[in-house]
């Protein structure tokens, strides 16, 4: 056994290091000369170092502070490519053989197949460094000495955007504003009236007194009347907590620690624009709470009509003892009152993670749905991409099964929060399904090349038989495990169908996130098509 373990009495020493926050609102510490004991010196091998140092920077996106800290390894865009729990880390002293080759496996998605400069300098059997850096600007000068700048996404960069983009094109409503396309980025909603040319801010997304926004947004556009809700209504849906209070800051430098926000209850709110996306008003929250574990949150909600009429909502659950996460559904025909909860997703292996769902009804009546699977990152399924599909929008086969994973012939697939949609093609008299997802595997788990280059495309619209690959609109070069860089990224068909508008997040600059968009023709993006 190499490398060394953080002991129970260490944990609470090194956390307190890291709550004191002595660099105030810069959120930035650095844990340095930690002693750790290792195995190997134990046993009498001298190279082994008997200090460690970790930059343990506080960037969360411009996200509210999380209850605990996070270790973060740092490549190109300054975004943390390996995350490890102070309560589960194993301190790598000369570097565990495992925490090394994860570090190698989600890096190599920048560097290729060459060590990583960092890894290799924070690794390597020599490294000795005992000092404490104690001013924020040392921890960035350290990062910008050791890591690269990562280029950007193609496309145009949506202004005030951020990441989660979701697109939905107005068919239903009044005729002077169907074709405009609606699109939603955290906390940001955008309208374009030229097919996705361009996009224009239509203002932040609505929030109820003593709601707010923490994440995954859903957008879409009702197709038929269900009881109050008319045909053409907008629905505007994310993960809010209810309650709760802001944290309140330090006073000044060296003082107390301020106290931590009180995220309050999670749920699943719902609002409504009959006037698409100008004014929103409340209209349910289908679920709240933290069930039976009493703890988890509520996820990522998605929308459809089923075969009978019923509006359908799906969403992520961490909050039952069956499991670690599911996916489940609940279903109203008035448009107020909930019903019929059920799983859609729950397989029998505790650990497993079913997330990220995204449905939508194909023109051959298929409802065709992906979503990840997480779990175990040794032994499960690592975030890859499954679909399944119904006949009837609520009925989607045994919620124990697991589905079928994305991939090619050649066995490449996608993993992390893959998105769908039909659109037309040249390929096709019946259009194709493309997926999308963050990072594209070779079948030995290696990272493809293509990775953030490709779509996944099939004929069938059913799912069934190998998917072949494409350029997708918006290349997104060092996409990797990371709420941001080609995270969820959105789709949608424009021109009349001869061409592919995308929507795809990544860094621009030092811990922000934003939104590329561009659309592409079938001849671009799959060169001798018309």
């Amino acid at each position: 056994m190499d490398g060394g373990t953080l002991n129970s009495g260490s944990i609470p020493r090194v956390k307190a290091l890291l709550g004191r926050n002595q660099y105030g609102n810069r959120k930035c510490w650095l844990a340095a000369n930690h002693p750790i004991k290792e195995h190997s010196q134990a046993a009498g091998n001298p190279s082994t170092p008997k200090t460690m140092i970790a930059v343990i920077v506080h960037m969360h996106y411009n996200l509210p502070e999380l209850p605990c800290p996070r270790m973060l390894w740092y490549g190109p865009g300054w975004s943390a490519l390996l995350e490890a729990d102070l309560q589960q880390l194993t301190i790598p002293g000369v570097c565990t053989a495992g925490l090394k080759e994860e570090a190698r496996r989600r890096m190599e998605t920048v560097y290729g197949t060459r060590e990583p400069p960092m890894i290799r300098y924070l690794c390597h059997p020599l490294t000795r460094i005992a000092v404490t850096l104690r001013r924020c600007i040392g921890c960035l000068s350290l990062l910008f000495l050791l890591t690269p700048i990562a280029q950007a996404a193609t496309g145009t960069l949506l202004p005030q955007s951020a990441g989660y983009p979701r697109l939905v094109r107005l068919a239903h409503g009044p005729a002077s504003s169907n074709g405009w396309i609606i699109a939603s980025t955290t906390r940001m909603l955008y309208q374009s009236k030229d097919d996705g040319k361009t996009f224009m801010l239509l203002g932040e997304a609505p929030a109820r007194p003593g709601s707010r926004i923490r994440c995954c947004e859903a957008l879409y556009e009702v197709p038929q009347t269900v009881g109050k809700l008319a045909a053409g209504t907008l629905i505007y849906s994310a993960t809010y907590s209810v309650g709760g209070t802001p944290p309140q800051p330090r006073t000044a430098p060296g003082t107390q620690a301020g106290t931590r926000r009180d995220e309050g209850l999670p749920a699943i709110e719902i609002y409504t624009s009959s006037d698409q996306g100008a004014h929103w008003t409340y209209r349910s929250t289908p679920v709240i709470g933290r069930g039976e574990k009493g703890t988890g949150g509520l996820w990522e909600p998605e929308f459809s009509i089923a075969g009978d009429g019923a509006l359908v909502m799906f969403w992520s659950d961490e909050t039952y003892l069956c499991c670690s996460q599911k996916l489940s559904k609940i279903r109203t025909y008035d448009g107020v009152t909930w019903k019929d909860s059920s799983d859609v997703v729950a397989t029998t292996t505790q650990a497993d993670r079913p997330g990220m769902l995204i449905v939508n009804r194909l023109p051959s009546g298929v409802y065709f749905m992906t979503y990840e699977i997480c779990g175990d990152p040794i032994a499960g399924p690592k975030c890859a991409a499954y679909y399944r599909i119904s006949r009837d929008g609520w009925n989607y086969g045994p919620a124990s099964n697991p589905g079928k994973r994305i991939e090619t012939v050649d066995g490449q697939y996608f993993e992390h929060a893959p998105a769908n949609i039909w659109s037309p093609s040249p390929l096709s008299p019946n259009g194709v399904i493309l997926v999308v997802g963050q990072v594209l595997h070779n079948a030995d788990g290696t990272v493809a090349k293509q990775n953030g280059r490709v779509l996944f495309l099939n004929p069938l619209l059913d799912g069934s038989g190998p998917w072949s690959v494409i350029k997708a609109p918006v290349e997104v070069p060092y996409s990797y495990d990371n709420p941001c860089p080609n995270y969820s990224s959105a789709l949608m068909p424009v021109q009349n169908g001869t061409a592919l508008l995308e929507f795809a997040s990544d860094y621009f600059a030092l811990r922000q996130c934003g939104m590329y968009f561009r659309s592409q023709s079938w001849a671009e993006i799959m060169p001798g098509t018309k």
